[in-house]
């Protein structure tokens, strides 16, 4: 219980001797809607084409064209009446679902502080036309994690005449055991506007009951007329933990002009202190497995 995660408590596995063989997979999809309201009809016929290949067997290439996501399951209903900040709906596209765990800022999530900004969030990509995508490790202690796509949503939703161009670059260094320092940049184009962000985080494991991330973030926007507004975003904190006794102290700090036009912001001009401490009963009445008052 003095250990600090449950993975580290798992026995472990050892496989020798496998072989790699480069995968090369295509999705084909080829859809037609057909929409009659009140005499006027409409057509949509649609072919698209989704390939995976594995250059490494830890690195991959994903490519799409016209995409189908007809399949993806629907977003669960969230209360948005009167609501003081934004909400968020998970990414359920396979396409963008898929290697998402490279794209993790440190302390997005943490220490129960909800006002961390979402460096990346892939719905931001509404309805794409092409997307390639870069996820994995081309070293033992290299993570890259690249993306760009091209999503045509301005000119259905923003009566805009172009398409919004994103780009996205994540890099992690690992470390010994779980600790690592990265960067991350990020881009969306629109015509003349743009919204920029970058970046830097780290996480270090003290212990195995100990750890201390951080990381502090920039954005440069330019709107229409020309005008150009810059922001930052910085968070950090300390996390004990065992299976007894969990505890944190995080803050956070968010500009009033810090936006993400490929990530979440629930709210901007935050500073906040969070602290807090649990502890984890273990009843001898089997009627209750654990109790945390």
């Amino acid at each position: 219980r003095d250990n600090g995660t449950v993975l580290r408590q798992f026995a472990t596995v050892d496989f020798r001797d496998l072989a790699y063989r480069r995968t090369l997979e295509f999705l084909p999809a080829v859809t037609h809607s057909y929409t009659d309201a009140g005499g006027v009809t409409e057509q949509d016929p649609n072919v698209g084409l989704t390939a995976k290949m594995s250059l490494s067997p830890s690195f991959l290439l994903d490519a799409t064209v016209y995409p189908d996501f007809n399949q993806v399951e629907a977003d669960a209903s969230q209360v948005e009446f009167n609501q003081r900040s934004a909400v968020i709906y998970d990414e359920k596209r396979p396409f963008f679902l898929e290697g998402t765990e490279h794209l993790f800022v440190s302390g997005v999530g943490g220490y129960n502080n909800s006002h961390v900004p979402v460096v990346i969030h892939t719905r931001k990509i509404v309805d794409p036309i092409v997307g390639l995508k870069l996820t994995g490790r081309p070293g033992k202690s290299h993570v890259i994690s690249a993306m760009a796509a091209l999503d045509r949503s301005p000119k259905t939703l923003e009566n805009r005449s172009e398409n919004a161009q994103f780009g996205i670059v994540r890099y992690k260094k690992l470390l010994n055991d779980d600790s690592y320092v990265g960067a991350v940049a990020t881009t969306r184009e629109l015509g003349n506007d743009y919204s920029r962000a970058f970046g830097a985080d780290s996480r270090f494991r003290l212990s195995n009951t100990t750890s201390i991330q951080c990381d502090i973030l920039g954005s440069r926007i330019q709107n229409g007329g020309g005008t150009v507004t810059k922001g930052y975003a910085s968070d950090g904190g300390f996390r004990y933990y065992t299976d007894l006794y969990q505890g944190d102290i995080s803050f956070n700090t968010t500009s009033r002009n810090f936006d993400l036009a490929t990530g979440f912001i629930e709210r901007q001009g935050i500073r906040s202190v969070n602290a807090g401490m649990e502890r984890t009963l273990y009843p001898s009445i089997k009627f209750f497995k654990t109790l945390k008052p």
